[in-house]
């Protein structure tokens, strides 16, 4: 029995989320714990970095499984991703310590939101873009974002897991401009339940004007979930990496 672990992308449009949730819903967790006990003949037990919600979608998920292969990485990567579905695909695999958990032991997680701006929407991007017709006050929005970077508590943009504060620490916090597109990046130690969707959601708010970045700082440092704006919607948002100390996926 070894323990092993790989980066994972999905397109979340289709699940639940990564995590299990009740009888006949489909989740990224029970899909490829799925696809595991069909390859390893074992009833395979799925960690992962992040619990993305559902529609939110990643290329940089990290998973750790517990497993008995008697082969080599390669080929285990390889049946796996033969009993995925499409819209998922283990992109790498390598043994860690037994110790090791993709969520715990985590330093950072880093997130991209990405905002389409036209006119009229594009059928190729619709899954994974927030389209938004009007053009958005770009230095506004990079003001405000600003204010996010260092430590403090967010409670205004989420919610904590059971027994845990709402405080972390966001070492990126921007926003730039690529071509019709506006790609929103936030790195922390750790997020708070749809704390990058609120953030997002809230920030939109001041691109439109309906928001100055001085209202933006005195919501935040309320630390009163009423306090944002609404939270931007999931399909836009993709968790692209995780840092460890020991490994690098």
């Amino acid at each position: 029995m070894a323990r092993l672990a790989g980066r994972l992308a999905y397109d979340g449009t289709l699940y639940c989320g990564f995590q299990r949730q009740r009888a006949g819903l489909a989740s990224v967790q029970v899909t490829v714990e799925n696809a595991l006990s069909q390859v390893t003949s074992e009833i395979i037990s799925l960690m992962g970095a992040g619990r993305t919600d559902t529609g939110v979608h990643a290329s940089g998920q990290v998973i750790a499984f517990d497993a008995t292969w008697k082969h080599s990485t390669e080929e285990l990567l390889k049946a796996i991703n033969i009993h995925l579905p499409s819209d998922i695909a283990l992109q790498s695999l390598m043994e860690v310590a037994a110790s090791f958990h993709p969520r715990f032991d985590a330093l950072s997680r880093t997130y991209l939101y990405r905002l389409y701006i036209s006119p009229t929407r594009d059928p190729l991007r619709e899954r994974y873009v927030w389209h938004r017709q009007l053009p958005l006050n770009l230095e506004a929005m990079q003001e405000a974002i600003q204010l996010l970077r260092g430590e403090h508590d967010f409670a205004t943009f989420g919610k904590p897991p059971k027994g845990e504060n709402t405080v972390r620490v966001m070492t990126t916090a921007q926003i730039e401009a690529m071509g019709d597109e506006l790609h929103v990046t936030l790195t922390a130690n750790a997020f708070l339940k749809r704390m990058v969707r609120s953030i997002v959601g809230t920030l939109v708010e001041v691109g439109r004007g309906k928001m100055n970045v001085a209202e933006f700082a005195a919501a935040f440092r309320l630390a009163d979930r009423k306090k944002a704006g609404t939270s931007a919607p999931p399909h836009g948002l993709t968790l692209t990496h995780v840092v460890y100390n020991d490994y690098r996926f």
